[in-house]
């Protein structure tokens, strides 16, 4: 019940890719999070770590970064790592997030433990962009970027 209580208020203080007013999230959501594009997934290493009911969006995303290796909290290190909400650390940020590498954060409005997880992560200094998109948010560091959080409607109806 919590789940949907906090999907309905997630997709009323969200926004499209028309309501950010930053270029660089602008440019992410257009060419990545809207658009359907016929993808190989098996280019990506560590494919299977991505859950399924997000695939498709979060492999467009990383395409779009030009990202290749996909990696969890137990395997070799690459460019993007998916970890889940409660298991999200300061530790954890600061090993693993880099202006090369980003944090996927799974399952962010699961449980409140989660969420809170998910609010200080967002607020720790090596977080420049935090992207939030309900079934996942992303943690982005870019130099010299201002400080800012983003909450974005997941495209369910895009393949």
């Amino acid at each position: 019940m919590f789940t949907f209580f906090q999907h309905i208020s997630h997709f009323f203080r969200s926004n499209s890719r028309h309501g950010t007013h930053s270029p660089f999230v602008y440019a992410l959501a257009d060419q990545a999070l809207y658009k359907s594009a016929i993808f190989a997934g098996n280019e990506l290493e560590g494919w299977e770590t991505i859950p399924t009911h997000y695939r498709a969006v979060l492999s467009r995303v990383l395409q779009y970064w030009n990202k290749e290796k996909v990696y969890d909290l137990q395997k070799d290190r690459g460019d993007v790592l998916i970890v889940k909400a409660e298991e999200l650390s300061k530790n954890i940020i600061c090993q693993h997030l880099n202006d090369q590498a980003l944090v996927v954060v799974d399952g962010i409005y699961t449980s409140k433990r989660a969420r809170y997880a998910w609010q200080c992560a967002q607020r720790e200094d090596q977080v420049t962009v935090s992207i939030d998109l309900f079934h996942f948010g992303l943690l982005i560091a870019r130099p010299g970027q201002v400080k800012e959080d983003f909450t974005l409607r997941y495209p369910f109806w895009i393949r």
